[in-house]
């Protein structure tokens, strides 16, 4: 039994030996894992200090978020399409009479109509004359619309019955005035200078109804800054092609007609002006009342 007691004895010290060198490799190995937490730390401290020192990165204040303004959807598909319609208009009277287009601008910078040639075939010409007052009444109806709608209250909404008041306003506006120069010609005897001052109104409204193009497309579309801009613009444009006509006109009546300068003036104010500055109160007053 002493033997068998002693055998068992040193089986279990050369066990209990056996174990040591793997408790020591357990410890080993829990070193190894602890040495990659160490580096990680390391890592990310380095990390926060690029971050707390980059100047395109502001980790260090309060986040703050962006304003959120609600969007107004605004119903300008018909404008848009009226717009269309109108270049594409243009477009095609352009690409049909190309060479009434090109004479007119060549009449109209010729200061002293002495080609006389040149206007008599824009005078014959009476289906593209047609057809660019057609494109005047369009664009200085629209115009028109703009500028009530941006200086007066007006829903987003497109106004039809106000945008065919502007364009009834400028045939009959101007279907009274070529009537009645027409008439007041005939009665003096005086047709040829009825009919050059006639072409000289016209021709001036033709180069503002296509001057006017870019305008109303910049007015449709625009931000309130730039319209701001464009709307002053366009008024100085318009101003200064009028001045025009009334000095073409005023030269043309000085020397066949013999009329003194104040009579001319007042004409101007009483049958160009004031019939404008009529219909723009007019209209102005009818769409505050039913605003």
């Amino acid at each position: 039994m002493r033997i068998l007691f002693t055998i068992l004895l040193l089986i279990f010290c050369s066990c209990f030996s056996n174990a040591q060198p793997t408790d020591s490799t357990a410890i080993k190995d829990s070193s190894a894992v602890t040495v990659p937490n160490t580096q990680r730390i390391a890592v990310l401290e380095k990390l926060n200090n690029i971050l707390k020192e980059n100047k395109f990165l502001n980790t260090q204040s309060a986040p703050v978020a962006l304003y959120e303004k609600p969007r107004k959807p605004l119903n300008e598909h018909t404008v848009f399409y009226i717009l269309a319609g109108i270049f594409l208009f243009f477009g095609i009277i352009k690409s049909l009479f190309e060479k009434y287009y090109s004479t007119m601008f060549r009449v109209f910078f010729n200061s002293s109509l002495r080609q006389n040639q040149l206007t008599d075939q824009l005078m014959q010409s009476t289906v593209p004359a047609l057809f660019f007052n057609i494109l005047f009444v369009c664009t200085a109806a629209l115009f028109t619309y703009f500028l009530l709608q941006k200086n007066m209250v007006i829903q987003n909404k497109f106004n039809w019955m106000l945008f065919l008041g502007c364009m009834t306003a400028f045939i009959a506006m101007y279907s009274l005035k070529f009537a009645g120069i027409k008439t007041l010609s005939w009665v003096t005897g005086y047709n040829n200078e009825g009919n050059i001052y006639v072409f000289i109104v016209f021709l001036v409204n033709k180069i503002i109804g296509i001057c006017l193009l870019p305008f109303i497309a910049m007015l449709a579309f625009s931000d309130a800054w730039l319209v701001k801009i464009v709307l002053p613009v366009s008024l100085i444009l318009i101003g200064i092609l009028l001045l025009f006509r009334f000095m073409r006109s005023y030269g043309l009546l000085e020397n066949r007609l013999k009329v003194n300068r104040f009579h001319f003036l007042l004409y101007v104010f009483s049958f160009e002006i004031l019939p404008i500055i009529i219909i723009y109160k007019a209209v102005g007053f009818f769409v505050l009342k039913n605003g």
